[in-house]
């Protein structure tokens, strides 16, 4: 039994729901997706879904004095990032699950992280690098790493590295740089230094983003999705792909974000993930209204627009540009 986790409220919903079924698709092994849900709705709405590999967890059932304390000093999105950390130590330390993997909501799998996992458990925790295209690289300022994809051993080194990543971010986690911290991610840098068994994972089908899929072409062989990296011809499967800036708009279009994306990127990669969308909210169309207002923040819009017009990237599609037909 594999255990992943990864937490949303009902405006990721759909999103966190096809994070789900991409890995009932691409896993062998059996697997439990434990969510922590940041608030009520989705709650309920999980538990009525009846799925016994997917396991909702309250939000109170892992807020202790501390976590409550910071709780208002935070804004949502930053406690968000507080949380990923507790929940990790929650569920190493108190369900005591032998392994964890976080994954990010918005990650969606086209192959199975089986290999990946089985080549790294000699370690106690793994790491992906951004492997950002020289463009988009923020190295210095956002960090080396994602916290998109990062798996857990719950052995000494494992719950360690957990344990100091929960204290630094109720100690500081907010959505702004300063030297050598960035919300519950820049930590991440610190980790090969201050504890042994931390593996970097060196493979570019896992994590591939908005800020590095300009290195790559994609094309489908023998049912699987492949990259192939343009500076030297190397071929790798993608594992997931980072949905990072994707959002549905009111009025049946498709916001793929603030990157520049190839033809080819949206074919093969944006293309299935629309669909799986629109699959999930036909199925459950209450969830459509809380999908659509991520996009509903009137100051966020007018931001992203100057950086659209800046940036010369629109990427603002209408549904039916996705279709299979």
């Amino acid at each position: 039994m594999i255990n992943f986790c990864t937490l949303f409220d009902s405006a990721y919903l759909s999103r966190g729901l096809a994070l789900f079924e991409s890995l009932e698709a691409k896993m062998e092994q059996d697997f439990r997706l434990y969510v922590l849900a940041m608030d009520d709705y989705t709650y309920r709405f999980l538990n009525r879904l009846c799925i016994s590999n997917l396991i909702p967890v309250a939000l109170e059932t892992i807020e202790d004095r501390q976590m409550k304390s910071i709780k208002p000093m935070r804004s949502r999105g930053e406690y968000c990032w507080t949380c990923t950390s507790c929940f990790v130590h929650f569920l190493l330390d108190t369900f005591n699950l032998p392994q964890v993997i976080y994954c990010d909501a918005d990650i969606y799998f086209f192959g199975s992280p089986e290999p990946v996992l089985a080549d790294g458990w000699d370690a106690s925790v793994m790491m992906t690098p951004h492997f950002y295209s020289p463009e988009y690289d923020k190295s210095r300022s956002l960090g080396k790493y994602n916290v998109q994809f990062l798996p857990f051993k719950n052995d000494n080194w494992g719950k360690k590295t957990a344990s100091w990543w929960k204290d630094a971010c109720i100690d500081w986690c907010y959505d702004r740089i300063e030297e050598n911290r960035f919300g519950d991610q820049k930590y991440l840098d610190e980790w090969e230094e201050r504890f042994d068994r931390v593996r970097v994972i060196d493979n570019r089908g896992v994590g591939v983003a908005p800020w590095n899929c300009q290195q790559y072409e994609f094309f489908e062989h023998e049912k699987t999705l492949r990259g192939i990296q343009k500076s030297n011809s190397n071929t790798f499967d993608v594992i997931f792909y980072h949905f990072h800036g994707f959002k549905l708009i009111e009025g049946g279009r498709i916001d793929c974000g603030l990157y520049q994306l190839s033809s080819n990127t949206i074919d093969e990669i944006y293309r299935p993930y629309v669909l799986h969308q629109q699959k999930i909210l036909n199925a459950h169309p209450q969830l459509r209204p809380f999908a659509e207002s991520v996009a509903k923040k009137p100051m966020e819009n007018i931001v992203e627009r100057l950086k659209r017009q800046y940036r010369g990237i629109h990427n603002v599609y209408p549904a039916e540009d996705f279709s299979n037909g």
